[in-house]
């Protein structure tokens, strides 16, 4: 499948079942929205925060830096 056709069917699995495979899977196809839900998954599942971090440093896009930031920021010190 091509970026664009499997882009739609992570976001969902973003959506229903995250899981570290789909965020990984995720980071080389995102766009703006995908960076979004990394961080909605990030707050939502804290325990996948690491791996939404992971990707998010991969992702090349103003949006993902801040995003990134932001969850750096609540993570307990």
């Amino acid at each position: 499948m091509g970026q664009s056709e499997v882009r739609p069917l992570l976001a969902r699995y973003l959506r229903e079942k995250p899981s570290v495979e789909v965020i990984d899977a995720m980071a080389p196809q995102a766009d703006e929205e995908c960076v979004i839900l990394l961080g909605r998954v990030a707050r939502a599942v804290p325990g996948l925060s690491g791996a939404v971090l992971n990707a998010l440093d991969a992702i090349d896009h103003p949006r993902a830096e801040k995003i990134a930031d932001a969850i750096r920021e609540k993570l307990p010190t």
